[in-house]
């Protein structure tokens, strides 16, 4: 698995020598025993993966949806970092403060809000070509051993 799932490769690391690599790797793969747990192996992978990309999604949907008001109090006043929610605090890139008053002078933020967007439209398929592609026909060739297994 380690070796980007190329049982060649995987052979050579099992000191299999350069000469058979190829070969044994091949019968590896003929093994239903080993090819099940290649397959249980890339599952528990992909929930990770899955937990992952939901929490990326989340991240982006803050950063997508953030409003730069929630910043500041009803007054106007920037609300200090600590007290703010964290899923307002994360968008903010830089504060700068004057070193006399103790004042904020600059607050950045957003993070690049238009490509959170963009992947958030990506991601829930809301771009017209997108729409195209994701309906469009998928042809699956198989070849007579594929038709055996």
């Amino acid at each position: 698995m380690i070796r980007g799932y190329n049982a060649t490769a995987a052979a050579r690391a099992a000191r299999v020598g350069e000469d058979r690599a190829g070969e044994v790797g091949r019968k590896w793969l003929d093994r239903p025993d080993i090819v099940l747990r290649i397959q249980e192996i890339m599952d528990e992978e992909y929930e990770e993966i899955k937990h992952t990309k939901q929490d990326i999604l989340n991240e982006c949907a803050k950063q997508a949806m953030f409003d730069m008001a929630d910043l500041y109090d009803e007054n106007g006043q920037f609300i200090p970092l600590h007290e703010q929610d964290r899923d307002i605090s994360i968008n903010v890139s830089k504060v700068k403060m004057d070193a006399m008053t103790r004042r904020i002078i600059e607050v950045q933020a957003g993070k690049d809000k238009s490509k959170s967007i963009d992947m958030m439209m990506k991601y829930h398929n809301s771009y017209e070509d997108h729409q195209k592609a994701a309906n469009s026909e998928i042809k699956v060739y198989l070849s007579e051993k594929d038709l055996q297994a």
